[in-house]
């Protein structure tokens, strides 16, 4: 029997009909609902779910640290018991370790500054501090860098995108330290730690940096170095590494997606010279001009073509009214992609951006040289190690190699790998047609079949190594399971509808509403943008970046919980003070929408705001609830935010991360059950071009 098949997806079920093509077989017309467990414990439809690991993910995280450390200390502790810094002691086990400490701070009770009990807290710290100044026995020596381990600080890692609200936290909390310890004329973390009263202000409510343990660490060792000939240069390398190594993070390469084009590769990041000069060569080709009454479309000529791509490799964006001015045509000549409200096209921003750091060496090196340079700035994630890579193996002065490890590259992934980018533009340059031509000239006609699948194989075969979220795991086994079901019965369809879950259809009057909202959007993202580049020097505003300083000029640069004022500096400098916060938990209302973000100083939102709405967090206390909202009712926000703060409870509705979850399994699904048809989602007509589709992909109503 032929016949269609439709499928409405959702996260915790699937909808499906058998729908006969023939009217005579329209009694054989089935459907039914298949009903499963999310991938996910708790309530998805009220998003109130978190994933089956995280328990156990947790629980193995911190086994991990504290394993990690208890081989750190003994590491450590047996090579000060090499060099005679402690004594002879076995440091894996507990009650042996904690008698020998007790041992040692009986006998340097005399550092002990009154005799009093709350000191013997500060003994090691006193020990620390005495260390810089005078010489201390062996195996105080030992006890004060023993200590010093113990805790070593928060290392940054530059390029790790990490959790930017704890983040903020964290290095906030370093900075009031360092001033702190400035204030007070302490010359290191200890002698401060040791002026304090543990009975009143608590040492280990402090955030430290690694670099205030490394540097104490140096002129410890230094002033005791000259007492004691067991410390040698060596030995320090092998103490400091004993302390401070830290290993780097697990790649998550294997995460990334794979190239469309050729799936053995991986995509390429857009940093890449060949993504960014196939990116401008895409615009070159598609861009045309209007001439005459009729507004004909004219594309460049191969001259024009080159003489902008010339252009657009030394610069970061051209307008389009440089690239008339550059071409030498007229005002009135506009360009196609202007129609569609763009206002610029892009240029090789990596290679600009390295030409500004290196001007010298830069243009002077051949394209292998520059891959292997940009390969390796790609690479590493700390900046200060691909400071000494790039001393090492380019040859680099301090200030060319500085320069270069903490330049902004463009952030982010194309959909192509090196390989298939390279390929392309070498085909657009020397044949001037479109990717699309290119593509289809090299990889052959997306229409080449691969072997037709008689039914549907496991999801892990095929997508397994990329596919991270469980909730679209769960969604695409039920789906081959149904579906395989159905192929077992009916055999297979001659169409395949999929219905994503997503927003109402709308009117073409809506759609041209909401496409001039979008555009107005951009242009503020775009003047945000300006004004950060301009007032604070940051080369390339990241998401994140522009949506604070469009949150803050929507609060009218003052915070609407505290009413502190925000700077630029203070909003997205060295020491954010300032955190995006969701008005509605997100965990609670799983909407992330720009209608439900707002700003909040750092140390309110962690310990006052927290994880509540703010009637919840403040409406205990009348008086200041009330200045919230006059704050928040003089703001620019539209009123739907303004009415967020005055939420008693969350309505219960269908939630953001449902609708994207379920989207986007019913965009993997299209892919997924096009494997039925050898890859091949698209029917030829009589003429060979493409015409009917088999595996459809519609909104939901």
């Amino acid at each position: 029997m032929a016949y269609f098949l439709s499928l409405d997806m959702g996260v915790q079920s699937i909808g499906w009909a058998v729908v006969p093509k023939n009217a005579a077989d329209f009694e054989k017309l089935a459907m039914g609902v298949h009903l499963f467990e999310g991938g996910t414990d708790g309530d998805i439809e009220k998003g109130k779910d978190e994933s089956r690991n995280l328990v156990r993910r947790s629980a193995r995280a911190l086994r991990r640290m504290y394993r990690r450390r208890s081989q750190r200390m003994i590491r450590l502790s047996n090579e000060l018991k090499r060099l005679g810094l402690l004594p002879q002691c076995r440091m894996h086990i507990p009650e042996d370790r904690n008698a020998m400490l007790e041992e040692l701070d009986r006998r340097f009770a005399y550092f002990w500054q009154g005799g009093e009990l709350r000191c013997a807290h500060l003994l090691p710290y006193i020990l620390r501090k005495e260390g810089l100044d005078q010489k201390l026995p062996e195996h105080a020596v030992g006890r004060a860098l023993y200590h010093l381990a113990i805790r070593r600080g928060f290392l940054s890692i530059r390029k790790a995108v990490g959790d930017e609200k704890e983040d903020g936290v964290v290095k906030k909390g370093i900075s009031e330290l360092e001033k702190e310890i400035e204030t007070s004329g302490s010359r290191t973390l200890g002698e401060y730690f040791s002026m304090l009263d543990p009975e009143k202000i608590r040492i280990r409510t402090h955030w430290t940096s690694r670099k205030m343990h490394e540097d104490e660490f140096e002129l410890f060792w230094e002033a005791q170095a000259q007492y004691h000939p067991a410390m040698t240069p060596t030995a320090k390398k092998r103490i400091h590494r004993a302390i401070f190594f830290q290993r780097p993070l697990k790649s998550q390469r294997f995460l990334l997606g794979k190239c469309r084009l050729e799936p053995t590769r991986r995509r390429a990041p857009m940093a890449c010279l060949e993504i960014q000069r196939f990116r401008y060569w895409q615009k070159i080709m598609d861009l045309k001009y209007t001439v005459g009454k009729d507004f004909t479309e004219i594309p460049l000529s191969h001259d024009q073509q080159d003489i902008l791509a010339d252009a657009l490799e030394n610069r970061e964006k051209m307008t389009f009214a440089e690239i008339r001015k550059l071409l030498g045509m007229k005002k009135t000549e506009k360009f196609n992609l202007e129609n569609g409200g763009e206002k610029q096209i892009r240029g090789n921003t990596t290679s600009c951006r390295l030409a500004s750091v290196l001007p010298d060496r830069w243009p002077k090196m051949t394209e292998k040289e520059k891959s292997i340079l940009l390969n390796e700035i790609l690479q590493y994630q700390s900046s200060s190690g691909l400071e000494k890579r790039l001393r090492k193996l380019c040859r680099f002065t301090l200030e060319e190699a500085k320069a270069v490890a903490y330049l902004q590259l463009e952030p982010g992934y194309s959909e192509l790998s090196r390989k298939a980018a390279g390929k392309l533009l070498e085909k657009m340059k020397e044949e001037r047609i479109h990717f699309k031509e290119a593509e289809k000239a090299i990889y052959g006609s997306p229409l080449k079949k691969e072997d037709e699948c008689e039914f549907l194989p496991p999801l892990c075969a095929d997508r397994g190594a990329v596919l991270t979220n469980p909730v679209v795991t769960r969604a695409l086994t039920e789906l081959r399971k149904v579906v395989n079901a159905i192929l077992r019965k009916y055999g297979k369809p001659e169409r395949i509808v999929v219905e994503l879950a997503r927003d109402m259809k709308r009117s073409k009057k809506e759609r041209e509403q909401i496409s001039e909202k979008m555009r107005n959007q951009e242009k503020e993202r775009n003047k945000a943008k300006e004004r950060i580049i301009k007032e604070l020097g940051i080369l390339e505003p990241s998401r994140n970046d522009i949506q604070k300083w469009l949150l803050a000029e929507e609060c009218g640069w003052h915070c609407p919980f505290t009413g502190k004022q925000i700077t630029p500096a203070s909003l997205l400098g060295k020491e954010p003070q300032f955190d995006i916060e969701h008005i509605l938990p997100f965990s609670r209302s799983l909407d992330d929408s720009f209608m439900n973000k707002t700003l909040c100083d750092v140390y309110e939102n962690r310990h006052v705001k927290k994880n509540k709405m703010p009637f919840e967090a403040y409406g205990h206390n009348e008086e200041k609830y009330r200045e919230i909202l006059t704050r928040v009712q003089n703001s620019e926000m539209p009123k739907a935010k303004k009415e967020r703060f005055t939420m008693e409870s969350i309505p219960e509705e269908f939630k953001s991360r449902m609708l994207n979850d379920t989207r986007y399994a019913s965009k993997l699904a299209v892919s997924y059950l096009g494997k039925l048809y050898g890859g091949v989602i698209e029917l030829p007509d009589e003429d060979g071009k493409t015409g009917r589709r088999r595996v459809f992909c519609y909104t939901g109503q």
